[in-house]
């Protein structure tokens, strides 16, 4: 998602010794820019709420940030002026689908002063390195942080633009109203109800089933995910239309009149083909205000089990997320502790935590094993697999966990492999 910045060169080709030491170092960063704009992007997203993996935005914060290490690392080795640039179309992305959301811009803000942070701390972790005289460290580090310091306050400026624009763009479209008005319930979902529905329209005296559409084709739009909440509302056969938000151009806030025992008995195979390529969480049936505002939350907490899983594993959301799932709100409150979590599932899972392809085979076949009831019949169809090879696996898979004493309680393995499929790889 990321693009390239657009810069002009200087003619200006005197060099000092701390130049030449700062364009080298670009040089060296850029050639390990995946691995910076990782550790950047995990710093801002771990320390900022509100920009947090749970939003769905993190591929596009990472592209943002990308953009915006791939120009200082341009400035560093070219000496450009800031006169000379232009912010990449991802920085202004970002700070207009988190005006769309109505995520404060102090969070923007904050988020490129973190980022700065973390990239100084990754520039003296590499200086450290070069073995050079310490007058001469101080002097590259202290020359880094005035030139990185300039472009902040620049690309700040800029993209506190873009969103002021962007935040008074959306506060007129239609449905702004309409947030507001959930926000005032789901502060009070007692004494907020009657002004609610006096807002809306919509009745909260029923089971409320809620539920949060998003698509990642950039191509797709909030018009395209309406009508698809309106398909799958009739997969649910709601007795009522749907009360429907749009967040941001690719994601869409949702709750559906249900009948619970409906929902209960729902063919997911028709509901995920009635949204058509997008995707869906879902909370639980709930009645009344507090079901309204608790089946959201539970909704919140499947997308961002969702999300953060298509993004540590790098595949495509489930279609269907639902929080009634077994295991996945206790993975979503395991993984709030990144590290701890990580190091719980390493404990647990033993051999089943390396990065090898024998490892993720392992994993897929003991997860899908647990959750059929250690049915090596279903488990084959499942895999698409002879019986006989599931029984292979199995047994060598509780042999090597065995081995290591790490076989007792399922439960712990099932959750520890539901963590780590959320969590992926990583430190």
């Amino acid at each position: 998602m990321s693009d390239a910045p657009r810069v002009e060169t200087s003619d200006d080709d005197d060099e000092t010794p701390v130049s030449r030491e700062l364009a080298d170092l670009a040089r060296e960063l850029s050639e390990d820019i995946d691995a910076v704009v990782a550790t950047v992007t995990r710093y801002i997203a771990d320390t900022i709420d509100d920009l947090s993996a749970e939003t769905g935005l993190t591929d596009l914060l990472t592209a943002s940030v990308h953009g915006n290490v791939s120009t200082i690392l341009h400035v560093m080795g070219n000496k450009i002026p800031l006169d000379h640039l232009q912010p990449t179309t991802a920085a202004v992305e970002y700070a207009f689908r988190l005006a769309q959301r109505n995520v404060s811009a102090n969070a923007l803000v904050r988020a490129y002063h973190l980022g700065a942070h973390e990239m100084q701390r990754v520039v003296l972790q590499r200086m450290e390195t070069r073995g050079l005289a310490p007058q001469r460290t101080i002097d590259v580090i202290s020359e880094f942080a005035t030139m990185e310091h300039q472009y902040i306050d620049w690309i700040i400026r800029y993209v506190l633009n873009a969103y002021e624009s962007e935040r008074q763009r959306w506060s007129d479209m239609p449905g702004s109203v309409l947030v507001s008005a959930i926000e005032d319930l789901m502060t009070d979902p007692g004494r907020g109800a009657t002004r609610f529905e006096t807002k809306t329209g919509y009745a909260l005296k029923r089971t409320h089933l809620a539920v949060i559409a998003w698509d990642p084709d950039p191509e797709s739009s909030a018009r395209r995910l309406h009508s698809r909440i309106l398909a799958a509302a009739g997969v649910i056969d709601a007795p009522a239309p749907p009360l429907q938000v749009t967040i941001d151009e690719t994601t869409v806030w949702n709750w559906i009149p249900v009948d619970a025992d409906a929902v209960r008995t729902l063919d997911l195979t028709r509901l995920r083909e009635s949204m058509g390529g997008a995707h869906l969480a879902m909370g639980e049936p709930l009645w009344g205000p507090e079901g309204f505002k608790r089946s959201h939350e539970q909704a919140r907490i499947a997308f961002g089990c969702a999300t953060t899983t298509a993004t540590a594993t790098g595949r495509r959301s489930r279609a269907v997320t639902s929080y009634a799932e077994p295991g996945l709100a206790a993975t979503a409150l395991i993984a709030k502790d990144t590290p701890e979590a990580r190091i719980w599932v390493r404990e647990t899972l033993g051999p089943l935590a390396a990065d090898t392809p024998q490892a993720a085979e392992s994993r897929e076949t003991l997860a899908t094993y647990l959750a059929e009831n250690r049915s090596l019949i279903r488990t084959a169809e499942l895999l698409h697999v002879h019986k006989n090879t599931v029984r292979y696996r199995i047994t060598r898979i509780l042999a090597d966990l065995d081995a290591e004493r790490r076989v007792g309680d399922t439960l712990d393995l099932a959750l520890a492999l539901r963590v780590h499929e959320h969590l992926g790889h990583g430190p």
